[in-house]
């Protein structure tokens, strides 16, 4: 039987994927992380502060400055997915 490339490819182990995603509070982190590595930057006028509104388990962005809203995924590839959370 010929090797499964897409099984054996190179990348993370388990452990490691798991040390750098294992709980929920990492897994939510790590997309803000991503998205604004210097801190937030609001979409519309490029404010740098913000307050958090939570509208039930989604996690709002209120700028500070315009008082637009944004959800850590608006805009992205992810925008509209549902999570199981």
């Amino acid at each position: 039987m010929a090797i499964n490339r897409i099984q054996f490819q190179q990348g993370s182990s388990l452990n490691a994927f798991l040390k750098e995603y294992g709980t929920d509070d990492q897994c939510r982190s790590h997309p803000e992380k991503a998205r604004w590595p210097k801190g937030f930057l609001c979409p519309h006028c490029n404010g740098k502060r913000c307050c958090v509104v939570w509208h039930g388990a989604v996690k709002t962005f209120q700028c500070i400055g315009c008082r637009k809203q944004t959800t850590l995924m608006a805009g992205t590839i992810f925008h509209s997915t549902k999570t199981s959370s």
